[in-house]
């Protein structure tokens, strides 16, 4: 169903590793014009930061397409909760869902990574409905609780971006992410094998 988009693409899932098949889609729609935004967890939010090694390969070629990428933030999630206070957030994703062309939507327990597809037991509900479109477009709304994922000035390293009260933030690392995770994330990039993730 994503491949077939004809207008705008809308994922959210806390891992997201498109592989070489996925970025093949990716450019595909791209090149007909299709909208893509994707939301995922940032470094310094998600539970597994083996798979974020798997995401982050080709974060910046996505970005490169013109996919609209945003990171949630622990931190920004907690600032702003929009659902209220239901213990101690985490200020993590935990949703997998797609809307297609603003009427088709999946929600499931399918994340869109390679053990996923290839591994686990997945289930998911496919609906052709524009009014839950727009409902579930309106909950990942989340300008407020992430960072747009950007090329910087320079055109050559990304940047994160966070605008609040029309003042722009910008940082030139994972934003949030304690250092010895980006080190241990830096560490294990050359060795974690995509297809396990």
């Amino acid at each position: 169903m994503i491949r077939s988009a004809r207008e705008e693409v809308v994922v959210a899932s806390p891992y997201f590793v498109p592989g070489q098949e996925g970025m093949a889609a990716i450019r595909a729609l791209r090149a007909r014009g299709v909208k893509l935004r994707l939301l995922t967890n940032s470094l310094a939010a998600t539970d597994e930061p083996f798979v974020h090694v798997g995401y982050a390969r080709y974060r910046e070629a996505m970005v490169r397409l013109g996919v609209d990428v945003r990171e949630i933030g622990p931190g920004l999630v907690r600032e702003h909760s929009r659902f209220g206070s239901f213990g101690r957030s985490l200020g993590r994703l935990h949703a997998q869902v797609a809307v297609i062309d603003r009427r088709i939507v999946f929600i499931g327990s399918m994340n869109f990574d390679p053990r996923s597809e290839r591994r686990n037991t997945e289930i998911g509900v496919l609906m052709e409905s524009p009014e839950l479109a727009r409902q579930v477009l309106e909950l990942m709304d989340v300008d407020q609780t992430s960072y747009h994922v950007r090329l910087a000035a320079d055109g050559e390293s990304l940047e994160w971006a966070y605008i609040r009260d029309g003042d722009e933030t910008v940082w030139t690392d994972e934003p949030e992410a304690s250092l010895g995770r980006r080190v241990q994330v830096r560490f294990w990039w050359p060795f974690v094998p995509e297809g396990e993730l």
